[in-house]
């Protein structure tokens, strides 16, 4: 049929659900929503004269809670947010994971800026999530909640509540694609690394992280996901230390055998670039006990050159030093830029053989650099040195001191 259209209509749908309310008053009475990867959906309900949940980090236990289930694929980056006009209260809500009976609490937000995601092509035919911000006013959005996880297949429930208020809610749900996430695209980069390896990369408008990891990185940065194989128990040492490098690093060590249940190991944002004398390139030292580690390569800087991209060259070399090799956890000092150091020998490492003449006992180690050549001195001459000392000064490599 054909319909005349005035500039502003209203369209209704009738509800084939009867008494929709008494359908979502526990978990096991979940609504379920179906969302297509790549796509969102978008829910309208209200909490009013729902019962009150019991309380957790996922519910304040103070007003009614509406629930709804979700099943996306393992790998897939959810989005969960009340940011919308039809919401009129203060919302939280509460991710949970485990059996409808006993669910357990996964994630929670109560107030977060007004922002959603949303799923779209680029004109290279990538595809990758990026924020939208809403055109309303901030004041009118300012106790909407969003909250985002990885899925791991499971079945989730959605807890959406309210400090101490009641009223009506707009629910938009989004996941991803797991194949467009950053990690399900790692590059794996074969080993060994004693001979160092170094892959040139750039950075363009497709790349993204993928997930929210480590303390910095979340799913819409810019980023590159990278699997080494290091032998365990060998220190690493990763850096974007690169006069080839154009822009502002982040790194992340991630443990994890697949992008699904994954673990921070360590990341870095600034570190000190010989090559470059500046702060924005990225430098790890690890210890690995595993064989196998994610590297993410990221952007400190949400603004890419979508013409050109941003160029990095990453570093990946393992030394035979082991956790027991006392020189290798050596403090950086850099002459010119580091302050004058303070520490006690009680917390450090123990020598096993002298080499300069009679040092012994527990020894805290400096690595010294600087930018051109001068002249230095070392003195523990001051108030705060308590006991007896020995300053010795090496040469050559932490493998073979001179």
């Amino acid at each position: 049929f054909f319909l005349h259209m005035k500039p502003f209509v209203y369209l209704c749908v009738s509800l084939f659900f009867i008494g929709l309310a008494a359908c979502q008053d526990s978990p096991c009475n979940a609504i379920p929503i179906y969302v297509e990867t790549g796509s969102n959906v978008t829910e309208y309900g209200s909490n009013v004269n729902l019962p009150y949940y019991a309380e957790s980090s996922c519910n304040r236990g103070e007003a009614g809670t509406a629930w709804f289930s979700i099943n996306p694929p393992s790998g897939s980056n959810v989005i969960v947010t009340t940011c919308g006009e039809y919401t009129d209260f203060d919302t939280v809500i509460g991710i949970y994971t485990g059996s409808c009976s006993n669910p357990s609490c996964l994630v929670a937000n109560d107030d977060e800026e007004c922002s959603s995601l949303f799923y779209y092509e680029s004109s290279s035919g990538e595809y990758w999530w990026d924020w939208w911000f809403f055109e309303f006013d901030d004041e009118d959005f300012d106790e909407t909640s969003t909250v985002t996880f990885t899925s791991n297949g499971s079945n989730y429930y959605i807890g959406v509540t309210g400090y101490e208020e009641e009223g009506n809610f707009e629910l938009s749900i989004s996941v991803s694609d797991p194949n467009d996430s950053g990690c399900m695209r790692a590059k794996d980069i074969p080993g060994d690394y004693y001979t160092p390896v170094s892959i040139n990369g750039t950075l363009t408008d497709s790349d993204r992280v993928g997930m929210s990891v480590c303390n910095a990185l979340d799913f819409d940065d810019y980023g590159s996901w990278f699997i080494i194989h290091p032998q365990p128990n060998q220190y690493m040492n990763i850096t974007t230390c690169s006069s080839y490098t154009d822009f502002d690093t982040r790194l992340a060590i991630v443990a994890g055998t697949d992008c699904t249940n994954v673990d921070c190991i360590d990341e870095n944002d600034d570190d000190y670039c010989d090559i470059t004398t500046g702060y924005e390139a990225s430098t790890i030292t690890f210890l690995p006990t595993l064989s196998e580690y994610y590297v993410v390569v990221a952007s400190y800087d949400d603004d890419i050159d979508f013409l050109f991209g941003y160029n990095y060259i990453l570093t990946i070399s393992q030394s035979t030093l082991t956790e027991n090799t006392p020189c290798i956890n050596a403090y950086p000092l850099h002459i010119g830029v580091t302050g004058n150091p303070e520490g006690s020998t009680a917390f450090g490492s123990t020598l096993s053989s002298a080499v300069c003449s009679n040092e012994y006992g527990n020894a805290i180690w400096y690595e010294v650099s600087a930018s051109s050549y001068t002249n230095v001195q070392f003195t523990t001459c001051n108030s705060v040195t308590n006991f007896d000392t020995m300053l010795s000064v090496y040469s050559g490599s932490c493998e073979a001191l001179s």
